[in-house]
């Protein structure tokens, strides 16, 4: 308001000098050019008018920082100066100031007069043209004619000046109510976007598994930003940064990840930073302060990107939260099945995958079983927890060698079990022996000692024979671990029905 004021009382300051001016030259025109009489009235006439445009100019710039100075000055300034045109047209006896009487309020109260205001003005400038046209001689004295020009200049400037007024509000009024509508859409757009966040999250808390959790967490995120590439990365070790991906590629898991990928992800990683390039996106994912993945996303809209930037952080807590329980449920179910020694499968659950796979009657499934030899005399040497340190890279040895369809697992003390296919014996004998080799070129630092310790194992191999129990099965290549101990230990025996 204060501005407004501030805009209308510096028009106002304007336009007394330019009526001054126009008064100013009327006067010596009729004095110096027409040389017509002129009053002293009107010469004492013009006097107050610059003194009062002087002393209007000195208190604007006095008061145009203080509101109620400013009120005061409109609501004062119009009343003088209506005393001293009204005396002007009294010593003239014409209408060439009349325009002036009903410019001041238009321009000095337009932010209150508003529509009305405007009307009214234009309807008495237009009365008052015609009425000075009315009392006008046919033959037009210099006065006169200086009137009906100054009317006619002043009412046009004024339409125009009122049109651009008009289209400029109008066109104001259009962009507030465009503007309005489009944040109106956007905020709608953005609550159904939150709405459908919420109900997809929500349903991520109905599962533990993390793949799932990875495929629909890649089909909430895609109808986020339109990515084509998704990549849902769980931290396994914070200490040596191991981490599991699940890589979804236009909707479709994908098994390996590029180098490029890669790269960008072990720099998420290494700064737990949200990470922007010119087509990866990678934004931390944290739970209770914990740092506990990342999301990737590549190929995607940058535009949106920009626009939906909060959206998403907001989405990355949820997600953040529904990752931290499946990882958790995992590594508790995993804790459950797994030797907390050597981090291999424990006996009770090899026991339930071998009877599982004995019920689905499998055409090529072989046992293998181990034991590290001469195992008590590493511990009565060089104690039990070097013992330990060999059953664990005896353990992390097989692991490499074995594919990831074979499972292997801690049978008891020092002795392992292998499941897995092989198409016959030939292919059976020559797995266990690349077993048994990767163990014999093992060696073991052992510190106390100050050097390498070498490792053997003895291996027995058997093919599972229709009507067997579990039982009979591990019992049968037992059988066949104990031969290779007694001809000699590190050495393979398969078992020949």
């Amino acid at each position: 308001m204060l501005e407004e004021m501030r805009n209308a009382a510096r028009k106002m300051n304007l336009l007394n000098f330019i009526y001054l001016t126009i008064f100013v030259g009327w006067l010596a025109t009729k004095q110096f050019v027409v040389q017509s009489d002129v009053s002293p009235d009107l010469w004492q006439n013009m006097m107050y008018t610059g003194l009062y445009s002087l002393v209007y100019a000195a208190l604007y710039f006095a008061c145009k920082d203080n509101k109620t100075a400013m009120h005061f000055l409109a609501y004062c300034s119009y009343p003088i100066f209506l005393v001293l045109v009204w005396d002007l047209v009294n010593n003239t006896h014409n209408m060439y100031s009349v325009f002036y009487l009903f410019a001041i309020p238009l321009i000095e109260f337009r932010h209150l007069l508003g529509r009305t205001g405007v009307s009214i003005y234009s309807l008495v400038t237009l009365f008052a043209y015609m009425y000075s046209f009315y009392n006008s001689n046919s033959s037009l004295t210099f006065d006169e004619a200086v009137n009906n020009v100054v009317m006619l200049c002043a009412f046009m400037i004024y339409i125009m000046s009122s049109i651009k007024s008009i289209i400029t509000t109008e066109i104001g009024y259009y962009r507030r109510m465009k503007q309005a509508q489009d944040i109106s859409f956007k905020i709608n757009e953005e609550k159904e976007m939150i709405n459908m966040l919420y109900e997809n999250v929500k349903s991520l808390s109905g599962t533990l598994d993390i793949e799932e959790i990875a495929g629909q967490v890649n089909n909430i995120c895609g109808n986020l930003m339109w990515h084509k590439t998704f990549i849902l990365v769980s931290i396994l070790d914070k200490k040596s940064s191991t981490f599991q991906f699940y890589k979804f590629v236009e909707g479709e898991r994908a098994d390996a990840l590029e180098s490029a990928e890669y790269d960008f992800i072990r720099e998420v990683l290494a700064t737990d930073r949200t990470l922007c390039t010119q087509d990866m996106f990678g934004m931390p994912l944290h739970s209770s302060g914990d740092f506990i993945g990342v999301i990737v996303m590549k190929n995607f809209n940058q535009e949106i990107l920009a626009e939906r930037y909060h959206m998403l952080h907001v989405l990355g807590d949820q997600i953040a939260l529904v990752v931290n329980n499946a990882m958790m449920y995992m590594n508790k179910e995993l804790e459950s099945i797994t030797d907390g020694l050597t981090k291999v499968y424990n006996k009770r659950y090899f026991s339930r995958v071998l009877s599982s796979m004995i019920r689905s009657n499998p055409e090529n499934l072989y046992l293998m079983m181990y034991d590290i030899d001469h195992f008590k005399k590493f511990n009565d040497t060089y104690g039990h927890q070097f013992g330990d340190v060999v059953l664990i890279e005896t353990a992390k040895t097989v692991q490499k060698v074995l594919r990831d369809s074979d499972m292997l697992a801690r049978y008891g003390g020092e002795e392992f079990v292998v499941l897995f296919e092989a198409p016959n014996d030939e292919v059976a004998l020559k797995i266990a022996e690349r077993v048994r080799k990767s163990v014999e070129n093992m060696q073991v630092f052992n510190e106390e000692v100050g050097r390498n310790i070498s490792v053997t194992i003895s291996v027995g191999v058997g093919k599972y024979k229709d009507g067997w129990t579990a039982e009979q099965f591990i019992e049968q290549v037992d059988k066949c671990l104990y031969e290779s101990k007694v001809a000699g230990r590190n050495r393979t025996t398969i078992y020949v029905d």
